[in-house]
């Protein structure tokens, strides 16, 4: 080989030529799965994601370790590659993205040394204070709440960044609309929990384990988690200062029903998952996986249940406003709980800091309509005061839409469609109506119900 390589020419693919005159006639030809080139990736995008690519081969300039901490490409590498590959590169759900976070979260499980990113920027020498995030999965409506918190975040003079994690199956248009609300879209691998066996209470809580591959995000020292269906009606900033150990976490308590649907607390704390601030950390994340490997099942209310075992004793408690679900103005609907009257009373006129719009979406239908269905109450005026206060935070949130997109017909467009799906054909006139209704009864001096 020594003295046919030192007749041999230099040429364009140096030694790959080479070896493929001197072995001309002589070489065995492997599947392509164990060389899956980048051009692949715009030739049999159909095929990238499937489980018969075994090794993936990042050839050409630009390389996994070149993309910057945020997950965004500087205009300087992205100028290194062909079109074709700009193009996916550009496209945050393309099989070249997936294959992007394999490779990020390979060295993160691997390394403990710096990566030296594009601008010699550290991903771990200077993690930013803090920020928020929420998940996203799939062809759902659920964009409309990321769309709404954005806009009550940015309503309320909220400085810290929102981040999504999203899986590769949710639309290039919803992402956009995202990005355009001022989003930063982050890929998560949801592979990782497709061993886990057993069904949740609903089949979209599934996707909730992704949140735990937020604990890789070394880039920020706190992450302030906000589920998707949920809006600030304050500046919650300050939770950035929460003096939180790594390894804890801060939540507020479960006060309605999954709490009640569990069955085996027995009076121990349970919290609700739905908002959380939490240390990324790698070791963290390689503990909490572990951990999960091993718990190895699916229960009622998935990665909520599992996180409440694990941080059972590791719990920082934030007030009951910090995540106030929809459902405790329904008094009649859950059972009696001095924790949850305790937490209606101590809110007087005001709105709790964080709305939770678990189970009835504000997008979908009227709230009161949905929540108070078959529902009796001692009293009409009781029964009223309900309505109020569910029209008025169902009023909140579509303020947060409208801060949320450009204009006001854009979001109405956005809610029309999915409008009276779960109400049998919701009321006329739609979020107008409501919001007229409202506005008379605060003319007329209602106040939000103590129940």
């Amino acid at each position: 080989m020594k003295e046919a390589l030192r007749a041999y020419p230099v040429t364009r693919f140096a030694e790959q030529d080479f070896l493929n005159d001197f072995f001309k006639g002589h070489w065995n030809m492997l599947p392509l799965s164990f060389n899956w080139g980048k051009p692949n990736f715009w030739l049999c995008p159909e095929l990238c994601r499937s489980e018969a690519v075994k090794v993936v081969h990042f050839s050409g300039a630009v390389k996994p370790w070149l993309r910057k901490p945020d997950g965004q490409w500087s205009d300087s590498v992205l100028a290194r590659a062909i079109p074709e590959e700009r193009k996916l590169l550009e496209d945050g759900n393309s099989g070249l993205t997936w294959a992007h976070e394999k490779w990020w979260s390979s060295f993160l499980f691997q390394t403990e040394a710096k990566v030296v990113c594009d601008a010699t920027l550290s991903l771990r020498g200077d993690p930013r204070p803090a920020c928020y995030s929420t998940l996203i999965s799939g062809d759902s409506d659920y964009y409309k709440g990321v769309l709404a918190l954005a806009g009550s975040l940015r309503r309320h003079g909220c400085r810290l960044p929102l981040l999504v994690a999203h899986t590769s199956d949710v639309p290039a248009a919803h992402c956009r609309a995202m990005r355009e609300a001022g989003c930063e879209l982050r890929l998560v691998d949801s592979e990782a929990f497709s061993s886990l066996r057993g069904t949740p209470k609903q089949p979209e809580f599934l996707v909730c384990y992704n949140k735990l591959s937020m604990w890789l995000w070394e880039d920020y020292k706190l992450v302030i988690y906000l589920d998707a269906d949920v809006v600030v009606n304050r500046n919650i900033d300050h939770l950035e200062k929460l003096e939180l150990p790594l390894d804890y976490i801060a939540a507020a308590p479960d006060l309605g029903f999954a709490t009640n649907g569990t069955g085996n607390r027995n009076g121990e704390r349970y919290f609700n998952a739905g908002v959380m601030i939490f240390r990324p950390d790698r070791r963290s994340h390689r503990r909490l996986m572990d951990a999960l490997m091993t718990y190895g099942k699916i229960t009622a209310y998935a990665e909520q249940d599992f996180l409440n075992d694990y941080f059972a004793d590791r719990l920082v408690e934030l007030p009951t406003e910090y995540n106030f679900i929809q459902d405790y103005w329904v008094g009649p609907s859950l059972p009696p709980s001095p924790m949850r009257e305790e937490s209606l009373r101590s809110l007087g006129e005001g709105l709790p800091a964080v709305v939770h719009y678990a189970g009835a979406k504000p997008w979908r239908c009227r709230l009161a309509e949905r929540l108070l269905q078959g529902l009796s109450f001692g009293s009409e005026d009781e029964r009223q005061r309900t309505v109020i206060a569910l029209d008025r935070i169902q009023a909140e949130w579509e303020g947060a839409l409208r801060a949320g997109t450009k204009t006001m017909s854009r979001a109405e467009d956005a809610l029309r469609p999915e409008w009276g799906k779960e109400c049998g054909g919701g009321i006329a006139g739609g979020p107008r109506k409501i919001r007229a209704e409202v506005g008379e009864l605060q003319c007329a001096g209602a106040r939000v119900p103590a129940a």
